[in-house]
Formats: C-alpha cells, sequence, structure tokens
C-alpha cells in the first residue's frame, strides 16, 4: 500500500546518534492512522535500505516491523503496532546501503490519542423552508472495536469525554452569521429566511481539541404557501359564480315555468 508522506502532519522529531544517511524520524499521524517517516540526505545513493524497529514505552525489547524490513521508501505503516492509542511508543530506523549506513535513529515519544490529527467531519445537509437540517459524521480511523466494526474518531474519544459539534452558519444575503454548539450529532437551525443561501464550517470539539473544519453549502427551499391561498382563493371565487350562476338558472326556469299556456 502507498502512502503519501506529504499529507500526514509531523509529530515528533528524532533524536539522532552520529547518523550519516537520516536527518530525523518522526511519527505522523492522521485519524490514528500513524505513519513513521523519515528524510535521508539529498546525496543518499540508490540501494540504500532501511530497517524499522518499535516498542511501547517502557518496554527495554525493540521489535522489528516485519513489512519494513530492507525497504526503499522513507516511511513505514505502524497503525496496527500502535493501536492502543492510550499508550506511549518509540520507533527508530536505521539506513544501510554502498557507502551509506547510519546508526538507528529514534523518533520522540508518540502518544496517539494526544498527538493524531483529527480531520474534517462529513456534515448532510436537508434544507426545508425555513429551516436546515444537519447530520455529521464524524471521520472513521483504521481502528476496530471488541465486535469489529470499525471505529469512528466519536466511538475513541467518547470514552474520555463529552464530543460537541460546534456550527458557525453565515446567511449570504443578510451577511449575518451564527455560532451554534450541539451535543448530538443530528440537529436542526430553525428560524432560517426561505430561498436564502447559507454557508459556513463544521468541526469538532473533544478533550479540549479541534478538528479540522468541513465547509458547507445550502439553500433553503422557497416558500410557496402563497401558492396555496391562491388556490384556495380561486377556489372561493370559482365556488361563488357557479352559485350565481346557479341561482340565476333556477330563476329563470321557475319564472317561465309558472307562466300561463295560451288556450
Amino acid at each position: 500500500m502507498h502512502f503519501n508522506t506529504g499529507f500526514f502532519v509531523t509529530i515528533g522529531i528524532a533524536t539522532t546518534e552520529r547518523s550519516s544517511c537520516l536527518k530525523r524520524v518522526a511519527f505522523s499521524s492522521t485519524n490514528f492512522e500513524n505513519i513513521l517517516t523519515w528524510e535521508t540526505k539529498a546525496d543518499i545513493l540508490p540501494g540504500t535500505v532501511f530497517d524499522v524497529q518499535y516498542k511501547q514505552y517502557g518496554e527495554k525489547a525493540w521489535l522489528n516491523k516485519r513489512e519494513c524490513q530492507s525497504i526503499t521508501q522513507p516511511f513505514c505503516n505502524l497503525t496496527h503496532e500502535t493501536e492502543n492509542f492510550t499508550e506511549h511508543y518509540y520507533a527508530r530506523v536505521r539506513a544501510t546501503g554502498h557507502r551509506c549506513s547510519s546508526n538507528w535513529v529514534r523518533s520522540e515519544r508518540f502518544e496517539p490519542r494526544k498527538e493524531t490529527i483529527i480531520g474534517e467531519p462529513e456534515v448532510e445537509c436537508i434544507p426545508h423552508v425555513r429551516s436546515i437540517k444537519f447530520l455529521i459524521h464524524p471521520p472513521y480511523t483504521p481502528l476496530r472495536g471488541e465486535d469489529g466494526h470499525q471505529l469512528n474518531i466519536e466511538d475513541i474519544y467518547s470514552k474520555f469525554g463529552a464530543v460537541d459539534y460546534h456550527l458557525t452558519i453565515f446567511n449570504q444575503r443578510t451577511r449575518q452569521k451564527w455560532k451554534k454548539t450541539e451535543h448530538n450529532k443530528e440537529f436542526e437551525v430553525s428560524n432560517l429566511d426561505p430561498d436564502t443561501e447559507y454557508n459556513g464550517t463544521v468541526h469538532l470539539y473533544l478533550l479540549e481539541r479541534s478538528s479540522k473544519s468541513q465547509v458547507f453549502w445550502v439553500k433553503t427551499l422557497p416558500d410557496n404557501t402563497w401558492l396555496f391561498y391562491c388556490f384556495v382563493a380561486l377556489g372561493f371565487c370559482a365556488g361563488l359564480v357557479f352559485a350565481a350562476l346557479g341561482y340565476v338558472i333556477y330563476k329563470y326556469i321557475k319564472q317561465h315555468s309558472a307562466q300561463p299556456m295560451s288556450l
């Protein structure tokens, strides 16, 4: 599997030991996908390979990451090895190659729960005439629960405290802005203008941390209530016309039927 190392945010910087090929080693993590990355000097020769080891804080023995032995790419996925998000971990890398070698270069201590970057949630907007219903979907992680289902960010952080949803909404026509905090993933914003464009952002707030913000755009439905009243009025007028016409016809027939027949 290929990972784009530019997507992740650097969390820890390595402590080096007379490295001739490696400049730093760091954990980068988004939504608990924990990737170890490292940088090399520009003049490193082709054919240089890297070995990766890891360990949990407090353990003495380093463990080999089997899939990251004698690799050529400058990253290694340690998500499974660091899946206990309340623990602390270290990782280290060694380079070996022609005219290039290094001692083990160790990362800083890494705690996934506090250091992973929380991505933006998915936002589903359901517009009505004077309100908008929001359905928030927290980002999923590679982690799984005891029953095997895939865990999202709320599943993990709700064990340690409340997860709040912060909404900022902006009226494009009147230039008004509101802020709203909800504890549920489904909520509705009322007292809005019909047939009006609204945009804004939604982000999660948990353990004094904020996720990335998701931008949304939605337009309320037009108010067609006047059409109903128009139909009612037209129906009433039509009823009056038919009633008047019926009355005129009735009077006409009655008048002619009352005249005596000529002998």
